[in-house]
């Protein structure tokens, strides 16, 4: 089976409080704040429930103060960094909401807005309905895994911890 990895920032994240697979079991905001703090930092989101959603959205003045450095980062690990450099100085000095709207307009090339959908991979809280919403800054297409699990949480964990930046706690990977 072929498929598109993606790396995004999550902006928003979305956790059904009912599961598909435990339609019986209701999540409550703590358990559902537990089970994602190892993947997330929560503090730098606000965080809303209401009966059937948890919503976590990430804070204003963020991706103004954070994403074109933490962006600026990896792009030197990246074939199309260069690109993506340009790209994130079109971004520098503006304010979350300008950030935002260039990324879901489409006016650059290398960083684009992920919608919501729910996350394929298991390496993360398979026992939960995640849909996230994004900025993402890496695709790769036509890849053929049998098992990622492992794969993804150890990249996941390995790009939290080569960073200082704060948005590496905003980080996820997917298949799609």
């Amino acid at each position: 089976m072929e498929n598109d990895i993606y790396i995004s920032i999550a902006t928003q994240i979305l956790v059904m409080k009912r599961s598909r697979q435990h339609l019986e079991k209701v999540m409550t905001l703590d358990s559902v704040c537990e089970k994602i703090k190892p993947y997330f930092s929560l503090d730098l989101y606000d965080c809303y429930e209401n009966e059937k959603v948890v919503s976590f959205v990430l804070k204003n003045g963020i991706l103004e103060k954070y994403l074109c450095d933490y962006l600026f980062e990896i792009s030197h690990y990246l074939f199309y960094g260069k690109g993506m450099r340009n790209d994130i100085k079109r971004l520098m000095g503006q304010s979350d909401e300008d950030i935002t709207s260039m990324i879901m307009n489409g006016f650059l090339d290398y960083i684009h807005f992920d919608d919501i959908y729910t996350v394929q991979s298991f390496y993360m809280l398979s026992d939960l309905d995640i849909y996230f919403e994004g900025i993402n800054f890496f695709n790769e297409g036509n890849m053929i895994l049998r098992e990622y699990d492992e794969l993804f949480g150890f990249i996941h964990h390995l790009m939290r911890k080569c960073s200082d930046n704060p948005l590496k706690d905003t980080t996820y990977l997917h298949i799609h």
